[in-house]
């Protein structure tokens, strides 16, 4: 069902709203859906780099054979099927009938369907001042709007910037955008195709866009219009954020097939589109039809619907004001139909929007807490005595040593479960040191604003002006997840410490959403394969921080924002107690997002579709250690690399190393 995310306590009334659950699939043997969703983010980009593949994604297996029909698979669509004689002809690679994840044979599935973006507008049989697609002095989601050089798509929700609280409206970034435009174009209300009179149309000017991984998003501002923001003909708000699984229910309302309802046939998409500047990964889900509410002519959408806000049904099968996606693409070819959305909760956090007024949420007394809120960082930290043998802190040497602070005028800043040491010149953590006990997690509300931590000094620290309207994600360095454990109140306050920007390292959104899935999930890895002793873990992670890192600052930063060098290398320590053997081990990892770092990272200067392969690599301990300037002998005396000689024969991270790790197995 649509999961939600919202910084909104629920009530009894509002959980009444959920999306009921759908009757789910049954998983691969052996295969749960995040090992399914893992595989996604690590390896389906590369499925893209074949002609013929545009998208891949987690679908339900339709097949003659009744034996695999209905079950959870990996799912490809091509432009053609072609028998594998004919894949020369197409330049496309062979899709085996399974793919390899956890050890596990896991079934894939092939569908022939053409993507493309929702804004090309179809000839109307009639004339008619459709309120849709005609001007409004009081605007609403649903009605046409665009570019002053493009056609027509939707508006798909009035949100509101985090910083400044203004109203902005929400839709597609080749909507508002295009290749034809430029921060601070003009845009227009209703679009160009339903009225080229653009100097009395004119809506505002387009604030801050994104193309790639996140969406396919842009906001303009409102200006000379008043404003409702009820979706046109759903008669719903939306005020709350979810995420869609296989099976749940959702409806939009465009500006071409008017209200439209489906059904989630794929999630963790990864499609690749031509905007006219090239291809271009796009994250989201896919949309077919709701047996339930089938389309009179079989479309789901249309062009024009381009923007528009996919909403999660309630039990009732009504709409919900729980947002769920934004409508970025249908399909060219015949029914069945198909479309496609952005995951919502990538494009607010990437153009930093709330679907909530600010206003709304800070009267005076949460006024009051958000002035207390930069002080509230705090805890006892990370345990050196969690495991059986004690793991002291790293601590800085040399020339690092002293640039090296922490809060409150020491050198460590202590948080709930973790603690970390900042690098003054850098401005990012220099290490970062947590504990997870998987034994005791509670279920927490996972929202809470990132925050910078008064404890340390100002100059030691850089906030959201590093990441708003760039490609850079606000990667946690300590993962919120590993962390929420405890008491509901402990696990509670661990996941608002993790959002301190002094827990934040800025990570291209490639390298945050697409590396290696094991570097993610090397935690859970652990826990699944190793079965450490109480099911306790501790970690030491952070960015290798070079002179060599390129220097960067966006342009549209306030004056005065000082430049700061994006780490290309990230490390991972792991420590655990192997209860087989008895003993602790220590792992070393490290990964790079270098070839990332490349071009421009604005995200209005969207970049091409870049496939390029990450390579995790285990190192040893002192390897790390004397890239990063810290001491480390705790954690260098466990180091099971350093039982295997024949492993150390290379200590680079030259694409030909030796040491590549690709799965568990591969850990020495």
């Amino acid at each position: 069902m649509a999961r939600r995310n919202s910084k909104k306590s629920s009530s009894r009334s509002s959980r009444k709203q959920s999306a009921k659950a759908p009757t789910r699939p049954p998983n691969p043997e052996g295969v749960s859906t995040e090992d399914l969703k893992r595989f996604i983010r690590s390896q389906g980009a590369r499925f893209l780099e074949s002609p013929n593949i545009n998208s891949v994604g987690i679908g339900i297996k339709s097949s003659q054979d009744k034996s695999k029909d209905g079950r959870l698979c990996i799912q490809f669509t091509v432009d053609a099927k072609v028998a594998p004689e004919g894949l020369e002809r197409v330049s496309s690679r062979l899709i085996p009938p399974s793919v390899t994840i956890n050890g596990k044979q896991v079934l894939t599935d092939v569908m022939q369907r053409k993507y493309t973006p929702s804004l090309r507008v179809v000839p109307e049989s009639t004339t008619r001042k459709d309120p849709r697609k005609s001007r409004q002095d009081r605007v609403q989601p649903g009605i046409s709007i665009a570019h002053v050089k493009e056609s027509a798509g939707t508006l798909g929700a009035i949100v509101y910037d985090r910083d400044q609280g203004t109203p902005l409206a929400l839709s597609n970034w080749h909507v508002l955008h295009s290749s034809l435009g430029k921060i601070g174009d003009t845009i227009v209300q209703p679009g160009p195709f339903d009225d080229n009179h653009a100097e009395g149309n004119a809506f505002g000017r387009l604030v801050r866009s994104h193309l790639g991984l996140a969406g396919d998003c842009a906001v303009a501002s409102i200006e000379g219009r008043t404003i409702d923001p009820t979706i046109l003909k759903l008669n719903v708000a939306p005020t709350r954020i979810g995420k869609v699984d296989l099976g749940d229910r959702v409806v939009k309302s465009g500006r071409t097939t008017d209200v439209t309802y489906g059904k989630v046939t794929r999630i963790e998409v990864i499609t690749k589109l031509n905007y006219g500047t090239g291809l271009h990964a796009i994250g989201g889900f896919e949309i077919g039809y709701d047996d339930k509410n089938r389309p009179s002519d079989g479309e789901i959408s249309k062009g024009g619907d381009s923007g528009s806000a996919w909403m999660a049904l309630d039990e009732s099968g009504k709409p919900s004001d729980i947002m769920v996606g934004l409508h970025f693409a249908g399909e060219t070819g015949d029914a069945p139909e198909m479309a496609l959305a952005c995951n919502i909760h990538s494009v607010l956090e990437k153009l930093n929007v709330t679907l909530i007024p600010p206003g709304q949420a800070d009267d005076a007394a949460t006024a009051a807490i958000r002035v207390e809120a930069s002080s509230r960082f705090g805890g006892d930290g990370y345990d050196r005595d969690f495991l059986p043998q004690t793991l002291r802190m790293p601590a800085p040497t040399g020339a690092v040593a002293g640039d090296c602070v922490g809060a409150n005028g020491s050198k460590i800043a202590h948080y709930t479960h973790f603690s970390l040491v900042m690098r003054r010149s850098r401005r990012l953590a220099a290490m970062v040191a947590w504990n997870i006990n998987a034994a005791r997690i509670p279920r927490i509300r996972k929202s809470a604003d990132w925050q910078t931590d008064a404890r340390v000094p100002e100059d030691a620290q850089i906030d959201n002006r590093l990441y708003k309207d760039t490609m850079l994600d606000r990667g946690h360095i300590a993962k919120r997840e590993d962390l929420v454990w405890g008491s509901v109140a402990e696990a509670q306050k661990a996941n608002n410490d993790s959002h301190s920007y002094t827990n934040c390292a800025p990570m291209h959104e490639n390298f945050n959403r697409l590396a290696p899935a094991l570097w993610k999930s090397l935690e859970d890895e652990i826990f699944l394969n190793a079965k450490p002793a109480r099911m306790r873990l501790s970690v030491f992670a952070g960015p290798i921080l070079s002179r060599k890192d390129p220097e960067f600052v966006a342009s549209g930063a306030p004056v005065g924002t000082p430049k700061v060098r994006l780490p290309r290398e990230y490390f991972k320590i792991v420590a655990y107690h192997d209860p087989v053997e008895n003993r602790l081990k220590v792992h070393a990892f490290v990964l790079s997002q270098a070839q990332q770092l490349t071009g421009r990272l604005e995200a209005v200067d969207a970049e091409s579709l870049d496939l390029s392969e990450f390579h995790m690599h285990q190192k040893t301990v002192n390897f790390i250690a004397r890239r990063i300037g810290f001491a480390m002998p705790d954690l260098a005396r466990f180091d099971t690399k350093l039982t295997r000689p024949e492993s150390l024969r290379v200590e680079s991270l030259d694409q030909e190393a030796t040491d590549v790790v690709r799965s568990f197995a591969d850990i020495v």
